[in-house]
């Protein structure tokens, strides 16, 4: 079976993130005005289509989201030539009114417009199955964000593979109890990808490989890193002086014999 390169990004729920905190303004974040200093922009408004080329143009076969406003799937997926598979997370109730006041004022909505996490699969992969695990149902669940899980599987050349998107809840001891149930969730494949936001500094999983720094992973099981994971420089997730996302999109290249 030959080499595939992965890649998993949280996408700040389609907003940027320059490194000066000058540039978040009242008057940006209120009268959506874009700010720039000698090097970015801050601006307020939606960036499907910056966010679109960026990855329309990575040469990934397997691509895991997590925080995409759930409108992006299908342009997301129909740019990018690829599957998909997504699966809602916390605040999607008045889904069409959300999404309107998001693309009015991205930055001053946030995190209420909804999100998703999306899996998006690339020819010569296809998806076999698609399903979706709860991480924290309730009463666990009563004070704190949804968290769902998406489990895809892809098959190519007689090859398949079992890919689980997450985004853990920001508290190390309930991120670990989540990926621990994510890891059980897929114990039974032969060959497992699992990525996603942590949100738990280079914490690894029992049978995965070993994670790396940082909170966004790409760990494996059954197959092995041809090229370890990485995050991205900040160059390439730049566009028209505006830095995407407040994460670094990480990638690694897969193989197995």
């Amino acid at each position: 079976m030959p080499e595939f390169r992965t890649l998993t990004w949280n996408l700040f729920h389609g907003r940027d993130f320059p490194p000066n905190d000058r540039l978040f303004t009242l008057r940006s974040r209120l009268l959506r005005a874009t700010e720039r200093d000698a090097t970015h922009a801050q601006v307020n408004r939606d960036l499907l289509a910056e966010f679109s080329e960026v990855l329309a143009g990575g040469t990934w076969e397997l691509c895991l989201l997590q925080e995409v406003p759930p409108h992006w799937a299908g342009p997301l997926a129909q740019r990018c030539h690829a599957e998909s598979a997504r699966v809602l997370t916390s605040r999607n109730q008045l889904p069409a009114l959300r999404r309107r006041l998001a693309g009015w004022n991205p930055d001053l909505v946030g995190s209420a417009e909804g999100g998703s996490n999306l899996t998006l699969v690339r020819s010569p992969w296809h998806v076999t199955d698609r399903r979706e695990l709860l991480l924290n149902p309730l009463p666990d669940r009563r004070f704190r964000e949804r968290r769902r899980m998406s489990f895809v599987a892809a098959s190519r050349d007689g090859g398949e593979i079992c890919i689980g998107n997450l985004h853990a809840t920001n508290n190390s001891d309930i991120a670990r109890v989540e990926a621990g149930l994510a890891a059980d969730f897929v114990a039974d494949a032969e060959r497992c990808i699992l990525c996603g936001d942590f949100n738990v500094p280079a914490y690894g999983i029992q049978d995965f490989s070993p994670p790396i720094e940082g909170i966004d992973q790409i760990l494996v099981r059954g197959v092995d890193f041809e090229r370890m994971p990485s995050a991205w420089p900040p160059e390439r997730r730049r566009v028209n002086g505006g830095l995407l996302s407040d994460h670094a999109p990480v990638e690694a290249e897969v193989a197995w014999t």
